[in-house]
């Protein structure tokens, strides 16, 4: 837009180089030639080319901030498409994380419930032994109770015993 304002001046002045000029109501005359045989005079051409200058700068610094843009754009689209590339191998690596997992947890349960079938023949086992030893109980328990009863009448007998060897081998 600038560039096209800076184009439509410029050709302005070379089409009208006196148009920004004053004219008073009455035209003096024009001025004498100058010494030399210079040219005529032309006007105030000096105040054209300080807006053409402005223009021109305003346009180059417009131009150099659009590069800057494009760049700075450029490398904005790049790191968009890289972190959606990381983005898209984090959300890959979580997913074969969670089957990963998902297949632990299948593992897990398999094991937990082969633990529960072992524990339940290890209880059924266990509660034949505890049956058989309430069975053989009374026969403990009479032994327990009775040993020492027992272990004096064992102890009579053999006394007995000793005492009729020694009856039948002739003492007194």
């Amino acid at each position: 837009m600038v560039d096209k304002a800076r184009t439509v001046l410029q050709d302005f002045y070379k089409d009208n180089d006196l148009a920004f000029t004053q004219k008073s109501a009455q035209a003096p005359p024009p001025p004498p030639p100058l010494p030399g045989g210079g040219e005529p005079y032309g006007g105030a051409k000096g105040e054209s080319t300080g807006i053409d200058a402005i223009l021109g700068m305003i346009h180059e610094d417009i131009l150099a901030d659009i590069k800057k843009a494009e760049g700075k754009e450029k490398e904005a689209v790049e790191e968009y498409e890289k972190f959606v590339a990381d983005t898209k191998d984090s959300i890959e690596a979580n997913n074969k994380s969670i089957k990963d997992m998902e297949g632990e947890i299948a593992d897990c349960e398999e094991a937990e419930a082969k633990a529960t079938e072992e524990r339940a023949g290890d209880k059924s086992t266990l509660d034949a032994v505890m049956k058989e030893i309430k069975l053989a109980e009374p026969g403990c328990a009479f032994i327990t109770i009775n040993f020492e009863v027992r272990k004096t009448n064992r102890q009579m007998e053999i006394d007995g015993l000793l005492n009729a060897k020694a009856i039948l081998q002739g003492a007194v």
